[in-house]
């Protein structure tokens, strides 16, 4: 792995908020600057998410580990988080 792969996942497990979510200080989109700006409110999850998942299932493949079914709901508390360890059966 690089060194550079390995700190984004490092920043994206590190800055998690407890909830599952990651904060986002500024606007995602464009619009007229001093006049309006866009938000698109599932990015600061939504890529995150996808980022930590390509990278967990790359990584289970190339160590060859097998992974259960997680019959968990992504809501409340339930909401896996970056540092959760893969079940290894």
């Amino acid at each position: 792995m690089s060194p550079e792969l390995v700190r984004g996942i490092e920043y994206l497990s590190r800055t998690q908020q407890d909830d599952g979510t990651w904060d986002e200080r500024h606007f995602t989109g464009t619009g007229f600057p001093r006049h309006f700006y866009l938000r698109y409110y599932m990015y600061r999850n939504y890529f995150p998410l996808m980022a930590l998942g390509i990278f967990r299932t790359r990584a289970e493949a190339h160590c060859g580990v097998r992974r259960r079914t997680d019959t968990r709901r992504a809501t409340g508390t339930d909401t896996p988080r970056a540092t959760d360890t893969p079940s290894h059966e």
